[in-house]
């Protein structure tokens, strides 16, 4: 499905010149669930994986108050994302978790992780900004998933 919003390879690219990443995942998000919609590496986080939403910190940091979360330690990483197996293999150690809008509303996430301390000195802002050109794509994708 993932092949029709062509927003999504383009942000990837510009994120990957702008901010840098081992993983990119974007995430569509319904009101009680978060479903894969993109991913640069399909073998270890493949689209369409679907996991319920937790209603704790996180989500009310990058979710509910639209503020992205930037995270440069493994422990921190392992505590609010739970695949620290995952990580561990993939050498991921900093994540940054990118709010996107459609309405003033949060209809995803996009999410960028490197190795521990990658992301100490980022331009957040610009970051942002790249990120909500996926918003037109993600709120299609989640018109299609609630059908």
């Amino acid at each position: 499905m993932s092949e029709n919003f062509a927003s999504f390879e383009r942000t990837q690219k510009e994120l990957k010149c702008a901010v840098g990443f081992k993983l990119l995942t974007i995430m569509c998000l319904t009101s009680n669930q978060a479903c894969r919609c993109y991913t640069s590496d399909a073998n270890h986080y493949p689209v369409s994986g679907v996991k319920p939403l937790e209603f704790d910190d996180w989500h009310q940091q990058v979710v509910v108050m639209a503020t992205p979360f930037v995270c440069n330690e493994r422990a921190l990483l392992d505590k609010h994302l739970k695949d620290s197996t995952l990580f561990e293999k993939l050498q991921l150690g900093s994540a940054i978790n990118l709010p996107v809008m459609f309405q003033d509303e949060v209809i995803g996430t996009i999410n960028l992780l490197d190795e521990e301390g990658a992301y100490l000195s980022i331009d957040l802002p610009n970051a942002m900004e790249v990120a909500q050109q996926v918003a037109p794509d993600l709120m299609a994708f989640r018109r299609a998933l609630e059908k």
